[in-house]
């Protein structure tokens, strides 16, 4: 109480020598810092009491957005990383694929060709037992024909009278009495 008298008597003092003019301004000045030295006074301890508690709610609020950005943080680094892992994964398996390629590459001619030598071996046989087949049939179609030819020749040389068949009976007839008759030499 004693200070704010002396601060009075100090106004009086000063506005009466006219150091000190009173003006609208300068009485807003002084109304304005006399209401915040009068609610200190009656209010400092619940207005101190509400500014730390909002100053400590702002304090968790920061922390916990700082763990948030500390979580985003290391998440977004984890996907960062997966990028460059699922490429050096389909590297790996781009390495795998380039191997098997170049290994069935390799046994690929050799699979064929052993496909083509059983193929054509088989084929080959095949062929085989169907010419042997063709020949004996050949065979049996000629001595056939072979057999009605001769069958024929002697039919029309022994029914018919005409000069080329008596002549071919007798060149047969000789040729039969020459097998028969041993050689007289």
């Amino acid at each position: 109480m004693i200070n704010i008298l002396l601060i009075v008597l100090l106004f009086i003092f000063l506005s009466y020598k006219n150091i000190l003019l009173l003006n609208e301004e300068s009485l807003i000045l002084l109304c304005f810092i006399s209401f915040v030295s009068l609610v200190l006074n009656k209010f400092g301890t619940s207005i101190n009491a509400s500014l730390t508690s909002q100053s400590k709610d702002i304090e968790t609020i920061l922390k916990q957005s700082l763990k948030q950005s500390s979580l985003l943080l290391q998440e977004f680094l984890l996907l960062s990383q997966k990028p460059k892992k699922l490429v050096y994964k389909f590297y790996k398996l781009g390495g795998y694929y380039y191997n098997l390629v170049s290994v069935l590459g390799n046994l690929l001619p050799k699979y064929k060709e052993l496909q083509l030598n059983t193929a054509y071996k088989n084929r080959l046989i095949f062929l085989n037992k169907v010419e042997q087949q063709t020949i004996k049939l050949l065979a049996v179609i000629v001595v056939k024909k072979l057999g009605k030819i001769t069958k024929l020749k002697q039919f029309y040389s022994s029914n018919l009278k005409t000069n080329y068949f008596l002549c071919l009976k007798s060149i047969n007839l000789r040729e039969y009495i020459h097998l028969i008759t041993p050689n007289s030499k």
